[in-house]
């Protein structure tokens, strides 16, 4: 069973690669860097060696180097695997240094496997590419090529770096200018938001509710909802904060308190949402102090109508009543009868008040008749 090392400083790299290898049936070993790769070879020598050539301590290149000057280690393959240095000059100056094969991540398993076996195949029993003997100035241009890989895939990774950094500059840019018109929209709303947790902490309220409250906003965090309600609100916050969660949004009425003790009874939208990293409400409340006030005004001035009407049909009956002495109840006997058929047909409440009113003055005729007709004795 052929034994492999891998040397790769992403752990994951290694891990997935020796996974890969070990369910072809090879023996692996791993190393985190060159050195270290370096130095279990020299140890316990493998059949081939996979590197990657972007690592610390020693990179790919400098441990091709010395493996390929070794008198044991030169005779084991060396294959570089690469996702960085894909460049064909990197594929060239890594066979100038003795490499035996130059494969460009990311592989299929089956296609890597194969290569491997070819490799070791082609290796059985002889020894791997022997590096090339060249005399000092030739090793100088060498090591000035090595120099020229590495900066220019230096000068590539400046350049992507620098790509990347104007790239997140537009992006946080583009963020300060949607947070801009966020906070913008949220503070121009004439309605009081308030974004609070699930126990009722509030997390952030907007200027405009907090001037309703008549408290400074930054007084107001920290705070809990039931501080600023009535009591008989603050026992259904709980009940609402499920609700939103389990609906999706929940539509109330409720009233707070402002700082001074005055009530504003608001109309709330309830939504479920992220803020930050938790879970929150944004409730957002519309003040219909206005609007309920006019209700009840306009509620009492019915009640009061209502009264008025009664009283007048009540009179009108009583004068009825008094002109024509020989049919006294009579008007009341048939409101009572006409409200029962009218019970038993199932009209509504309205229906029936207004068919008692009727009843009560059916006969209101008589006004128009003397009294001599109708108090004259029969025939």
């Amino acid at each position: 069973m052929p034994t492999i090392l891998i040397a790769d400083d992403i752990a994951e790299n290694r891990y997935l690669l020796e996974s890969m290898l070990k369910g072809f049936g090879y023996s692996v070993t791993s190393a985190a860097n060159g050195a270290e790769a370096l130095k279990r070879a020299r140890k316990t020598p493998p059949d081939l060696i996979i590197a990657d050539i972007l690592m610390p301590v020693m990179d790919g290149w400098e441990l091709c180097r010395q493996w390929k000057a070794h008198k044991r280690l030169k005779q084991i393959p060396f294959v570089f695997y690469t996702a960085t240095y894909t460049d064909p000059k990197d594929e060239e100056f890594a066979h100038s240094l003795g490499a035996d094969r130059f494969i460009v991540k990311p592989q299929k398993p089956e296609k890597l496997e194969q290569m491997v076996r070819e490799v070791l195949e082609e290796h059985g029993g002889k020894p791997g590419v022997p590096p090339q003997t060249k005399p000092l100035g030739e090793e100088m241009a060498v090591l000035r090529q090595y120099n020229e890989v590495l900066f220019r895939k230096l000068e590539k990774k400046m350049t992507d770096l620098q790509a990347e950094i104007a790239e997140r500059k537009r992006a946080e840019e583009a963020l300060r200018e949607s947070e801009t018109r966020f906070r913008t929209l949220f503070e121009a709303i004439p309605d009081c938001i308030i974004v609070h947790d699930d126990e009722g902490v509030i997390l952030h309220i907007n200027e405009i509710g907090a001037q309703q409250l008549e408290w400074p906003a930054k007084e107001l965090v920290g705070r809990n909802l039931r501080e600023i309600v009535t009591p008989e609100n603050a026992a259904l916050i709980a009940a609402h904060i499920r609700e939103t969660h389990k609906a999706g949004s929940c539509r109330f009425e409720t009233t707070y308190v402002a700082r001074s003790g005055w009530k504003i009874i608001t109309e709330v939208h309830d939504h479920p949402i992220r803020f930050g990293k938790k879970k929150a409400i944004l409730r957002v409340s519309r003040d219909i102090t206005v609007r309920k006030q006019a209700e009840e005004k306009l509620k009492h001035s019915y009640e009061q109508l209502r009264e008025t009407l009664d009283s007048t049909i009540n009179a009108l009956a009583s004068t009825v009543e008094m002109r024509d002495r020989y049919t006294a109840g009579h008007q009341a006997r048939v409101t009572q009868l006409a409200c029962a058929i009218a019970d038993e047909m199932g009209l509504s409440e309205e229906q029936i008040e207004g068919i008692r009113m009727a009843s009560l003055i059916h006969d209101i005729g008589k006004m128009m008749v003397p009294a001599e007709i109708l108090n004259k004795p029969g025939p």
